[in-house]
């Protein structure tokens, strides 16, 4: 539904609201998240269509303390509560608080951190389409990161490419080799 004086395309493009729940009383993991989260959707056109294209909850637990934050995506908003615990058919990642400072502040994703295992995540197998469009939308976009970070990742990227390229080629030639 459009609003008075807004047109369904601004309507459309509108940041859909983050909302924490305890506010001022929240966990200051459940804070963080907020602020990146709306920061996200308020700065970034891709991060609105993909917010509100999501539709599920996933909880993230610091590996520190016995702290767990239930995210839920509603698709016209996202809700934040602290819990105390991931229920137990739950999709859940869980990170140390240096690997949940990189993911927002794009000095790693949150692929890269996984690969490391840096975060963890625990799904059931319907729940990984899911929990891999979440982790999409937790990535920051690029021209959202300091330059800087922006460059390291580009020359990471071009690396990771180039590595890619090469063991292609070397197979191919390989099997180009044992077919003839």
């Amino acid at each position: 539904m459009v609003g008075p004086g807004m047109s369904a395309t601004a309507a459309a493009s509108a940041p859909p609201p983050v909302y924490l729940a305890g506010g001022q009383e929240a966990s200051g993991l459940a804070d963080m998240i907020h602020q990146y989260l709306s920061q996200n959707v308020a700065d970034s056109e891709q991060k609105r269509v993909q917010a509100k294209s999501l539709s599920g909850e996933v909880y993230l637990e610091a590996a520190e303390d016995d702290i767990c934050v239930k995210i839920r995506f509603l698709g016209d908003h996202i809700e934040l509560s602290d819990v105390t615990a991931p229920a137990p058919d739950g999709a859940s990642i869980r990170a140390d608080f240096i690997s949940v400072a990189h993911l927002t502040t794009g000095e790693q994703g949150p692929f890269e951190l996984l690969v490391r295992r840096r975060i963890r995540a625990r799904f059931r197998p319907g729940q990984i389409p899911f929990l891999v469009r979440v982790l999409q939308f937790m990535q920051i976009p690029p021209e959202l990161m300091a330059p800087e970070i922006r460059e390291r990742t580009f020359r990471r990227k071009q690396k990771v490419a180039l590595a890619a390229a090469a063991a292609s080629a070397a197979a191919a030639g390989g099997l180009y080799a044992w077919l003839n």
